[in-house]
């Protein structure tokens, strides 16, 4: 999963979560038992993420934390499920529904102070309104790297992915191999450009165009086309021709 997921998943789980108290927090994994029993009956206060992470607050001061990498996923049931779904690590169970991680990849308990341990070592999140111009400037204007490996750095900028890399790269003509800091002036635009439409993009996409945070509709048309770069990427290109009518500030909540 890559930020505009795992913002969309984040925003589902506010809807499901935030401000319940959960009747019951079930695992099947040894390492988060404890943690479970600590949490269950405290309301949930705060429902976060930063670039892939995902930070489930609770008043008893107790975090899930939670990273989908590759399979991990989130998915509402009913109230009382008897039954977990296979593959799942953790249910929570709120009354009306149940909410289950599947998969969790990296699921676990921390504190308060971990979480911000955890962010703190990240970069800015390119999901965050408004967009950090400044913050990931400083960031890339550091590293050497080629900038295919410098949007990757999840220390450089969060929420960036394989697949968001590639098509931001092509979509700014910037071969990817260049070091990050001799991007020339119109390069740096482009890039910043491409990471906001192709991540909000991806956003509206994966909400099939109805944003859960505000509940509008909103408008994405594409024109596609098949071209090839001089490294040898070929990608099917989509253009953002309208943004977000009314787009919600993402602001980071650290």
């Amino acid at each position: 999963a890559e930020g505009p997921q795992v913002l969309l998943l984040t925003e589902r789980l506010r809807q499901w979560l935030l401000g319940r108290i959960p009747l019951a927090i079930t695992t099947v994994r040894d390492a988060l038992t404890d943690g479970c029993s600590d949490a269950v009956e405290h309301r949930i206060v705060q429902i976060v993420c930063h670039g892939k992470h995902i930070f489930i607050c609770f008043d008893n001061q107790s975090v899930l934390h939670n990273h989908l990498l590759m399979r991990g996923r989130w998915r509402k049931y009913g109230g009382g499920l008897l039954i977990l779904p296979e593959d799942a690590w953790l249910s929570i169970d709120v009354g009306e529904l149940t909410v289950c991680n599947l998969k969790g990849q990296v699921l676990e308990w921390i504190s308060r102070a971990r979480m911000h341990t955890i962010v703190n070592s990240l970069g800015p999140d390119t999901m965050t309104r408004p967009y950090p111009l400044e913050k990931i400037e400083n960031r890339l204007d550091a590293s050497e790297h080629p900038v295919s490996e410098s949007l990757l750095d999840q220390s450089l900028l969060a929420g960036i992915g394989n697949t968001a890399k590639s098509e931001i790269l092509f979509s700014a003509s910037i071969d990817p191999r260049k070091p990050t800091n001799t991007l020339t002036p119109r390069e740096r635009e482009r890039l910043h450009e491409q990471i906001q439409n192709i991540l909000w993009e991806s956003y509206i996409g994966e909400a099939g165009g109805y944003t859960v945070s505000t509940g509008k509709v909103v408008s994405l048309a594409r024109s596609a086309t098949h071209r090839s770069l001089s490294c040898g990427c070929r990608r099917q290109t989509g253009r953002l021709t309208t943004v977000l009518r009314a787009r919600e500030q993402h602001p980071t909540p650290f």
